[in-house]
């Protein structure tokens, strides 16, 4: 479950209600089961949030049970790794459904439950590969340049419904994302992952930017030089890259 898992605990104090949502129920029970004590309660829901359908199911199941809510994490994605030209469309639409469409839809779902609430918060978990494309990541990066454009512009939206909107920015994290993305030509090696974050970091990460009502916060200290450089010289980035894909090649 990686970063998810970490933001279960990071979230897991005394006085919040925690509803855990994901595919493999006995994934959800077990995590639910380890954080009593640690949180109020801990709810879960298993649906697959890549469905329009499973989607519509967790709004009613939480309608019947909950009146209001405060915080809404969207951390669900996947990743698809290769050359544009060796990406099939329907991997594209999947991914792009969960990345970007299942966040729009739940936003949209659960705002009304979010409004006026104390602290009301959405959290987006995207990355920097949202501010700078990456070669042999395009798909994944377009997805999160969609959503890092859709909170923006709605976030002015929202601050008058009394909801706040954070966006996180991770760049390598230690977690199971590539062994499960859609390989099509390319995976990243150990070599790649080897100045990665922790799942716990982001978390830990996340909650304190969720307290201070911040609007983005990147997770390592180099990504927002990263998007700077990219800004400054964007040539000389690409540059970079362009010898990164060659090599990786």
């Amino acid at each position: 479950m990686g970063i998810g898992l970490s933001l279960a605990k990071a979230f897991a104090k005394p006085n919040h209600h925690l509803i855990l949502v994901a595919r493999s129920e006995d994934k959800l029970k077990k995590v639910a089961l380890s954080l009593e004590g640690q949180c109020a309660k801990a709810d879960y829901f298993v649906t697959d949030l890549a469905s329009a359908a499973g989607r519509q199911a967790l709004l009613d199941w939480f309608k019947t049970r909950f009146q209001d809510l405060h915080v809404l994490i969207n951390n669900a994605g996947m990743g698809i790794y290769g050359p544009l030209v060796k990406n099939d469309f329907d991997s594209i639409r999947k991914l792009f459904e969960l990345n970007f469409f299942a966040c729009v839809d739940l936003i949209q779902k659960f705002t009304p439950f979010l409004s006026g609430r104390p602290k009301a918060t959405i959290i987006n978990t995207s990355s920097i590969a949202g501010h700078r494309g990456v070669p042999l990541m395009s798909i994944y990066c377009a997805s999160k340049f969609a959503l890092n454009g859709l909170v923006e512009a709605i976030r002015p939206e929202l601050k008058s419904l009394g909801i706040h909107c954070l966006n996180i920015y991770p760049g390598v994290t230690d977690t199971p994302f590539s062994e499960n993305a859609i390989e099509r030509g390319w995976q990243p090696t150990p070599a790649n992952k080897r100045f990665s974050d922790s799942p716990d970091k982001v978390a830990r990460k996340t909650y304190r930017a969720y307290l201070k009502g911040s609007r983005e916060h990147f997770i390592n200290f180099t990504n927002p030089w990263v998007r700077g450089m990219n800004f400054i010289a964007p040539r000389l980035v690409d540059w970079i890259l362009t010898r990164f894909y060659h090599r990786s090649q």
